[in-house]
């Protein structure tokens, strides 16, 4: 007999199963390393290579629904965020890893939202497993199996995708090769610093606006970009999507390659 008592039981069961993480059976014995992300234009500290085996890598998203100050005629634009910036912060893992992230959206929110990983595979990236409503919360694993960046965004569902997107709810996750990178030939390539450049306008301003021409110009990327440094000071770009199939196959192309002309004064 199926009593009110074992009705309550029932229920009490289950929302104890919707607000713990379950895995599958036999669940990973990894390592795990808590990263504290940082807003952009920063990126959080991390190893450029690494001679360590796979980690589980965990990361916290908070969803932020808030009035930002566009111009410094107080303008205000009505902005949905992943911590607060746009875009959200750069997650930075090596090939191998898993990547364990928990999406919040607060109580205070007045709208559900999810997350969709390009660096995932299955699911829409996880989109189809993390839509929250206001006051949940939801966590989500993936293995980085291909190196590159690879943009993230929410995905709630027809129109409102582009909404979501360009009202701030973007980011990027960066799969570094665990030996580090290279130039093809080799040889290993560092970098002695890493900027993420933010939506705001900064210094870093007519870099990103070239960039954003050359991918989302009247060409369909057909463009060219003009980076001014001074003499002896190394540029390393790194595209976003820049992988088979990604944002990079949009650059003119020599031998099958994407290539630019280094101008020199």
């Amino acid at each position: 007999m199926f009593t009110r008592r074992a009705a309550l039981i029932s229920a009490a069961a289950t929302a104890l199963m919707l607000a713990t993480p379950t895995f599958a059976a036999g669940d990973l014995k990894l390592p795990r390393q808590k990263v504290e992300l940082v807003a952009p234009p920063f990126v959080h500290a991390h190893e450029q290579a690494t001679t360590q085996g796979p980690k589980i890598v965990e990361f916290k998203l908070n969803i932020e629904e808030k009035k930002v100050v566009i111009d410094d005629k107080g303008t205000t634009f009505q902005a949905m965020t992943f911590n607060g910036s746009m875009p959200g912060p750069l997650m930075v893992v090596h090939e191998g890893d898993y990547v364990e992230v928990t999406l919040v959206n607060p109580a205070t929110n007045t709208m559900p939202h999810n997350i969709d990983f390009h660096s995932a595979t299955g699911a829409l990236g996880g989109a189809e497993l993390t839509l929250v409503n206001p006051g949940e919360q939801v966590v989500l694993r993936w293995k980085a199996t291909r190196t590159g960046v690879f943009v993230y965004h929410c995905a709630p569902g027809g129109p409102m995708i582009p909404w979501h997107v360009v009202s701030g709810m973007n980011g990027a996750v960066m799969v570094l090769p665990r030996d580090g990178l290279n130039d093809g030939k080799g040889h290993a390539l560092k970098y002695d610093k890493v900027y993420y450049p933010e939506s705001e306008l900064s210094d870093t301003a007519a870099f990103e606006t070239a960039l954003t021409d050359l991918f989302l110009g009247p060409d369909e990327g057909l463009g060219s970009v003009v980076v001014c440094v001074d003499v002896g000071i190394d540029v390393f770009l790194k595209l976003l999507e820049a992988r088979e199939g990604g944002a990079a196959e949009r650059l003119p192309l020599q031998d099958g390659k994407p290539y630019f002309d280094l101008i020199e004064p």
